[in-house]
C-alpha cells in the first residue's frame, strides 16, 4: 500500500464535505467518486484501519484528519526560491581553478579537501563559472 497522494486526498475531502448525507460510508462515497469501495478503504486505512473491516464506517469522522493531512502535504510541497547569484559573486573568482583553490582547499597548503560540502549558492556560482569558461573556449575555436 502506497502513500495517499494529495490530489486523491483532496477529492475525498471535497466529496465528504459536500455530501448531504448524515453518514458517509465507503459504498456511498464510491458511487459518488467512481472508485471501487476497496480502493477507498485501502487509501483511507492509513488514518483508521477499521475502515477495511467495518462496511458501515462513517467516513465523515475523518474530515479533520484529512484536512490536516492535506495541509501537511501542501506545506511540504512549497519550495524555497533558489539563492540568487549576482555578478559580484562570480567576480570574486578568476575562473573555475580559482574557485576550487579558494573554496575547496585546506589552508595555504593547496591540498584539496574531499570532505567539503558546497552550499547551494556555491554550486550555482561554480556552474556559472564553468559555463563562462565553456563559452570562452567555444569562442576561441
Amino acid at each position: 500500500m502506497g502513500k495517499l497522494l494529495i490530489t486523491k486526498a483532496r477529492r475525498y475531502l471535497a466529496a465528504l464535505k459536500r455530501s448531504k448525507n448524515k453518514f458517509e460510508t465507503r459504498e456511498t462515497l464510491a458511487k459518488e467518486l467512481g472508485y471501487y469501495p476497496e480502493v477507498i478503504a485501502d487509501d483511507l486505512a492509513q488514518f483508521d484501519p477499521m475502515i477495511r473491516l467495518d462496511y458501515e464506517y462513517d467516513l465523515k469522522t475523518l474530515i479533520p484528519v484529512l484536512e490536516q493531512y492535506v495541509d501537511d502535504l501542501a506545506a511540504q510541497r512549497k519550495k524555497e526560491a533558489p539563492p540568487s547569484i549576482r555578478k559580484k559573486d562570480t567576480d570574486k573568482y578568476d575562473g573555475v581553478g580559482d574557485f576550487v583553490y579558494k573554496e575547496m582547499t585546506i589552508g595555504a597548503s593547496g591540498l584539496i579537501n574531499r570532505n567539503v560540502e558546497l552550499s547551494e549558492k556555491q554550486l550555482r556560482i561554480l556552474r556559472r563559472l564553468i559555463n563562462a569558461e565553456l563559452k570562452q573556449r567555444k569562442e576561441e575555436d
